[in-house]
């Protein structure tokens, strides 16, 4: 049985000698930090790919900024500078993250950054989202991603997988907190 309950953001020494707060336990899983999805299987269907695309994303926070991280492993859907990953939620409402720069290719693997407001952040803590769409700018190609049960050892069902996201952000939102006070005590 997976407790996504066990999730914890934790204050830790930044890059820059400057404090963040980052999620240093997901699922019970001690240093694990991002949150995986898997493509759709209608996607999965239309490409002709030999492995399994996924998309699996972290978030952390300092007194500045919100930085969301996401890695790829699908060349179709690069992550690249203009790139976007477009958060749908279950009401219906969409948030989208445009990356700013060309991000790092390492082992197959793309990985990308962004910055996100706190209103931002709070969405993700207060709203579920329904899936994940990855949309290149270059080709206009997208592909969506979803929560996924099968082979996964971070949450049991889409339910789960939903909402540990929530509890990741909600976590965050606290730790930001946490670092604010800090900063005016």
């Amino acid at each position: 049985m997976i407790d996504i309950e066990n999730t914890e953001a934790s204050i830790v020494p930044g890059i820059i000698g400057k404090h963040c707060g980052k999620i240093t336990k997901l699922a019970g899983m001690l240093g694990e930090d991002k949150l995986k999805l898997y493509i759709t299987s209608e996607e999965y269907n239309k490409l002709p790919l030999v492995l399994i695309p996924y998309l699996s994303f972290g978030l952390s926070v300092d007194v500045s900024y919100n930085h969301f991280a996401a890695d790829c492993n699908n060349l179709t859907t690069p992550i690249k500078k203009g790139d976007s990953i477009i958060f749908c939620f279950e009401d219906k409402t969409m948030m989208k993250i445009v990356f700013p720069t060309g991000g790092l290719s390492s082992s197959g693997v793309r990985k990308n950054f962004a910055i996100i407001s706190d209103l931002e952040l709070s969405y993700l803590w207060s709203n579920k989202v329904e899936k994940v769409k990855v949309q290149n700018n270059k080709n206009g190609i997208s592909l969506n991603f979803e929560f996924a049960s099968q082979g996964n050892d971070q949450y049991e069902n889409i339910e789960q997988g939903k909402r540990l996201l929530q509890i990741m952000a909600k976590r965050l939102v606290g730790a930001k907190s946490l670092l604010l006070t800090q900063i005016n005590a």
